[in-house]
């Protein structure tokens, strides 16, 4: 797998799974959810990429010096906006396999 397919994968599940401040404990069923939803969203992922829609953001995503960093906030936001049935076919994917929120 490529290191930008990776990227795509690791952005689409931080996508899915909305980051609190405080510490989270998984339980083991939201664990083997999220494990067994991994394929599913890599391929979606690969379909994500493959479509070349996603090409600068990674990019435009790379912390900037006296600017807050919030890459999921970020991602999440872009792909509303940019990619409305690629977030609903993650939040349908993840939801799926019986993993929501962390």
């Amino acid at each position: 797998m490529s290191a930008k397919r990776v990227w795509v994968v690791l952005l689409l599940l931080l996508i899915a799974l909305p980051l609190k401040a405080e510490s989270v404990r998984m339980e083991a069923t939201a664990i083997e959810a999220y494990i067994s939803s991994l394929p599913d969203v890599e391929a979606l992922g690969a379909r994500l990429e493959a479509s070349g829609r996603v090409s600068g953001w990674f990019e435009e995503m790379t912390p900037l010096p006296g600017l807050p960093f919030n890459p999921h906030q970020q991602a999440v936001a872009r792909l509303v906006e940019q990619e409305p049935a690629f977030h609903y076919e993650l939040n349908k994917t993840v939801i799926s396999h019986g993993f929501t929120s962390a």
